[in-house]
């Protein structure tokens, strides 16, 4: 349940002051950062295009975490993208949630990981899972280079693309990030990549920090 709260002496100062912004930081311990550039992209032809685009100029990692990852029209694209990343090179590395991409096998990215890439599935049907079987996860997030980010509310289905045949096109937002704040989203990857490969990303490639003097 929601803790009950009220601001009694509420601050008399600019929400734009500096003090404010560590007032906030401090309250919230999350660190602020500045020098981002952030693109709102609507609606599934304008942001799986984004998507797309960038994984397929990814020179060092491709990293996509999703709730939903349906066989598609849209899926293939993806799949067909990151393989031919794979074969390059890249590293390529997919979180994808057991029970939301349920009806996706293994054998759809059979050429992903034939060209190296990795597959792990979020809290597949295990004994020791039984009690976290609703601990789903419904992060839609991409990570390409280190140096872009994509999140958003957005699987990867056709239903985000055209209409369907009883439905119309869903609409969402993703937004696309630049700059300090990719970090952040890689991390984000990085903590269920640990959860479900055991494996701790800290390759230079895979984290990139603004310049810092000295």
């Amino acid at each position: 349940p929601a803790l009950p709260y009220r601001v009694k002496h509420p601050p008399q100062i600019p929400i734009d002051s500096e003090y404010f912004r560590s007032l906030l930081a401090t309250l919230t311990q999350a660190e602020l950062q500045s020098g981002n550039r952030i693109e709102v992209l609507t609606n599934g032809p304008c942001f799986y295009e984004a998507e797309i685009e960038a994984i397929r100029h990814a020179q060092h990692s491709v990293h996509l975490e999703a709730y939903i990852f349906h066989k598609g029209e849209i899926s293939k694209r993806y799949v067909d993208a990151m393989a031919e990343r794979a074969r390059a090179g890249v590293e390529v590395k997919l979180t994808l949630d057991y029970i939301g991409s349920l009806s996706t096998f293994r054998s759809y990215f059979k050429e992903i990981e034939a060209a190296g890439g990795k597959i792990r599935w979020y809290h597949p049907p295990r004994l020791t899972l039984l009690q976290q079987l609703n601990n789903r996860t419904h992060r839609e997030l991409l990570i390409v280079d280190g140096t872009v980010g994509f999140i958003g509310g957005a699987g990867i289905d056709d239903q985000w693309a055209k209409d369907q045949k009883n439905e119309k096109r869903w609409r969402d937002t993703v937004l696309r990030v630049e700059g300090p704040n990719v970090a952040a989203l890689q991390s984000v990857f990085a903590q269920n990549w640990l959860r479900v490969s055991g494996e701790i990303l800290t390759e230079p490639s895979q984290f990139v920090f603004p310049a810092q003097d000295g």
